[in-house]
């Protein structure tokens, strides 16, 4: 049990580090301040937060069953949403 939560947590690191090197102007890793940016008020992103975690710990990423865990990847909120949010890189 423990090898698979740090397998997890080895994955997730890869793939944030895997996603800062690329040339995409978007976010790959969404929060609850970029939801609010797109007019979703606070309860709505934080409910679109939490069903993606849900989301995520589905597909076997133990690593977002913790409610601290407020950053996640762009295809599971995706999958949530419905639509792909675009939402520019801060420069």
């Amino acid at each position: 049990m423990l090898n698979h939560i740090i397998l997890n947590r080895i994955v997730v690191c890869i793939f944030l580090w895997n996603t800062k090197g690329t040339d995409s102007m978007y976010k790959q890793i969404i929060t609850k301040q970029d939801l609010m940016k797109l007019g979703y008020s606070d309860y709505q992103s934080k409910e679109i937060i939490r069903q993606s975690r849900i989301y995520m710990i589905e597909l076997g990423n133990e690593f977002y069953d913790n409610r601290k865990i407020t950053a996640i990847p762009l295809h599971a909120i995706e999958k949530v949403l419905g639509f792909e949010p675009q939402i520019q890189e801060a420069k």
